[in-house]
């Protein structure tokens, strides 16, 4: 008998030590199926109660901050060079005007010297 090469052994256990393993993972395999059971799913019913609903009033509160604008702006301009006196009382934040309605008295001493210049110049007599 010839002695055995030493490649030709480690190649035998080679083999050896593969069809082992092959054969344990499939052991493991076949165990852990047989293992496994169908899972059953429980339906559960949930368990509810039913009230009367009744009509009430409720009042909600809200706080916060931040800048209100208003949705039209206004510029007053006069026509005359004239210092305001008094504001009347319909010329307030949020107040209702109406047409023709007084806002403001303006010292008019200014104006009417300056309508009587005016005449003044325009006046040529013949």
């Amino acid at each position: 008998m010839k002695i055995l090469s030493a490649p030709v052994i480690v190649t035998a256990i080679a083999i050896v030590c593969i069809g082992l393993a092959v054969a344990y993972n499939g052991e493991k395999i076949d165990q852990l199926q047989a293992a496994r059971k169908p899972t059953t799913i429980k339906a559960s019913i949930p368990t509810v109660s039913v009230i009367q609903a009744l009509t009430n009033t409720y009042q909600a509160c809200v706080s916060s901050h931040g800048e209100t604008k208003a949705h039209w702006d206004l510029t007053l301009k006069s026509e005359v060079e004239s210092e305001v006196t008094t504001i009347n009382a319909p010329f307030e934040t949020g107040s209702m005007v109406t047409k023709g309605s007084v806002l403001a008295n303006i010292d008019n001493t200014d104006y009417f010297r300056h309508k009587l210049s005016s005449v003044i110049c325009h006046y040529s007599p013949h």
